[in-house]
């Protein structure tokens, strides 16, 4: 059996490509290619990526596995799809090599340049209620090392000598992410596949979208208050009303940009050089990259804004 194996990395768009292949399960099975419910949370197959970090669980992990087999079997599939960006977290792949030693696998990985990658994470971070971030960018890139998520060397290496060079296919999220539907559009050509085949595209609801970045200011101060789940979801649909037709200032200046390009420039040629891609562009050579100018923490903080969201989330009158 065939497997695909989707692998993420987080924030490049996992979750609407999940939700794609969902929706789309019977339309890949025409074409050979079997999207399994088994092991799904919500729409990726993250319990699948979790058992494969537990050698207590590597039992369940083989029938799972051997159920999926079967199942791709009886509807008539040699090739099976696999998505979670939680693999991206396996640091140790002997469970799921072991669980797959007889199929033939090809591990799809989509790259985001750093700097962007840091960005999106903060944003996630301040809007997430479990999370609720309630500082700067950098200081949550000092609360939280990097180092090895960055290293995408590192992160390639370990892919690579378990399912070997051939078996992994280096997929540029920043560049496909600008495309119209670029992000379907390059995970199913490494399938052998194509959008003009009749894919539906999944709703906008189902992609995990950023708050403007502006907005992250103001709800990461709200986070350093009480809030309970609703009101927070209703500071982020009052921050998005309030900044969503601006135009979306960077976090980072071009100064930090640089920085973090440096610092990992080693590690992204040799993914380039070693797996024929060309994932990274240098930020200084984006399209006007030089005109966009960053946000501060507190001098682009407006206090009549916050009081006037603060008001309307703690006391539901907006």
């Amino acid at each position: 059996m065939n497997f695909f194996i989707h692998i993420g990395i987080h924030k490049t768009g996992s979750t609407a490509l999940q939700y794609f292949c969902l929706k789309n399960r019977l339309k890949l099975q025409e074409h050979g290619f079997f999207y399994p419910e088994i092991g799904l949370k919500d729409a990726g197959h993250h319990t699948i990526a979790w058992l494969a970090k537990n050698k207590d669980k590597s039992a369940r992990l083989h029938d799972m596995l051997e159920s999926i087999r079967s199942e791709a079997k009886r509807a008539g599939c040699e090739n099976i799809i696999l998505s979670s960006e939680e693999f991206e977290f396996l640091r140790d792949l002997h469970i799921l090599s072991a669980a797959l030693q007889h199929d033939h696998c090809k591990i799809i990985i989509f790259l985001r340049r750093q700097d962007t990658l840091l960005e999106s994470e903060y944003n996630q971070h301040v809007k997430m209620f479990s999370t609720k971030y309630k500082h700067d960018i950098f200081k949550f890139h000092f609360d939280h090392d990097f180092s090895q998520r960055f290293n995408y060397k590192y992160l390639c290496n370990i892919w690579r000598h378990k399912f070997s060079d051939d078996g992994l296919s280096i997929i540029s999220y920043d560049y496909w992410s600008k495309q119209a539907n670029g992000i379907f559009t390059a995970f199913l050509a490494t399938l052998g596949l194509s959008l003009h085949d009749n894919f539906i595209m999944p709703e906008e609801r189902h992609s995990n979208i950023s708050l403007p970045n502006k907005a992250t200011l103001y709800l990461a101060r709200l986070n350093q208050l009480t809030l309970t789940k609703d009101q927070h979801q209703l500071a982020i649909r009052l921050l998005t009303a309030e900044f969503s037709a601006e135009k979306n200032q960077p976090l980072l200046s071009m100064k930090d940009r640089h920085i973090l390009w440096r610092r990992y420039k080693g590690t992204n040629d040799f993914v380039e050089k070693n797996f024929n891609t060309d994932c990274f562009v240098e930020p200084e050579k984006e399209v006007n990259a030089s005109e966009l100018v960053s946000l501060n923490f507190c001098t682009h903080f407006n206090r009549g804004i916050y009081t006037r969201i603060k008001t309307a989330v703690l006391t539901g009158e907006h």
